[in-house]
C-alpha cells in the first residue's frame, strides 16, 4: 500500500510542475501576443544594430522581413526588393 502512495505522489507532483510549467509558457506567449499588438513587431537588432526591414506586400500578410530575404517568412511570397548577398559555402567533411 505504501508503495502505491508514494508512486501516486510522484505521479501526480510531476502532472503538477508539468502543468505550471505549461501554464507560464501560455500566459507568457498572451503577454507577448499582446505587447507585440500594442506596441508592433520590435525592430530587430544584431550587436547592437537595428537591422533594415521590408514589409511584405501581399494584402494579408505586410510581415516585417529581413531586407537580404528573398522571401516573406510568414506567407512564402516573392520580395521584390531582395538583395543580393554573396555567400561563400565551405565544403563538410
Amino acid at each position: 500500500m505504501g508503495e502505491f502512495v508514494i508512486t501516486s505522489l510522484i505521479f501526480f507532483g510531476i502532472i503538477s510542475v508539468t502543468a505550471v510549467i505549461f501554464g507560464v509558457w501560455v500566459v507568457g506567449s498572451v503577454l507577448k501576443w499582446v505587447v507585440t499588438g500594442i506596441f508592433g513587431t520590435p525592430q530587430r537588432r544584431v550587436q547592437g544594430r537595428a537591422v533594415p526591414q521590408v514589409r511584405c506586400v501581399r494584402r494579408g500578410c505586410a510581415a516585417e522581413n529581413p531586407v537580404t530575404a528573398r522571401f516573406c517568412r510568414r506567407c512564402g511570397l516573392p520580395l521584390p526588393a531582395a538583395e543580393q548577398v554573396s555567400v561563400r559555402r565551405a565544403a563538410m567533411w
